[in-house]
């Protein structure tokens, strides 16, 4: 059984049931992790991931990244770059910096500029969604257990997830009242079921 939070590593979720994964990254930098006084290194993150990889058959990998900590220079941001195009992330999620009173952080005199802020995040943004698409293409015509969790806003196509975290959209039969939200069901993927690939960017390595 793999634990929540390994002893010296990366805080970690896994999802009952399901094959995806929250591994936190937060940064690439060690130097910027340690400022935020996390207690895992980025080789200590590598492990981490390589053993989920171990473990679990084909996870879906996902993280939380943090752009703009004070101090972050340019070669810091890189570094968190390179770690998010390398891992083999299915997604990941990208945050900017702001200052909390009352905290470590909001004592330091060496602030991003909210235009940097906003170039470095939108930068991870492009790579998280070239790799959530390529991660898409991958699971066209393979059979999906899928929880169906409600109609969309027409009320005609029903939406819900995949063990591996991919949003689906397949055609309903009748309304909320139908019985056929809240249940798995299983179907062999199309690109049309698979959001992702509804507006998918150019094709990029995943791993």
């Amino acid at each position: 059984m793999l634990p929540d939070r390994p002893t010296g590593h990366a805080e970690i979720n896994v999802f009952r049931g399901a094959r995806f994964v929250l591994p936190v990254l937060q940064s690439g930098s060690g130097p910027i992790l340690r400022r935020m006084r996390r207690s895992y290194t980025p080789e200590a993150y590598c492990d981490v991931v390589d053993r989920v990889r171990d473990l679990l058959d084909d996870p879906a990998l996902t993280t939380d990244v943090l752009v703009g900590f004070p101090g972050e220079s340019e070669e810091a941001f890189q570094a968190t770059r390179q770690a998010v195009e390398l891992l083999p992330f299915t997604y990941f999620h990208v945050f900017a910096y702001s200052e909390r009173p009352a905290t470590a952080a909001a004592s330091f005199r060496d602030a991003i500029p909210k235009a940097e802020k906003k170039r470095r995040s939108q930068e991870l943004r492009e790579i998280g969604a070239r790799k959530r698409a390529a991660a898409a293409r991958q699971l066209v015509g393979t059979r999906a257990r899928v929880l169906v969790e409600r109609y969309d806003a027409t009320g005609h196509y029903l939406q819900g997830y995949t063990d591996n975290y991919q949003r689906v959209t397949v055609p309903g039969a009748g309304g909320e009242t139908s019985g056929e939200t809240n249940r798995f069901v299983e179907l062999i993927l199309r690109p049309e079921h698979l959001d992702t690939l509804r507006q998918a960017p150019a094709p990029v390595s995943i791993g």
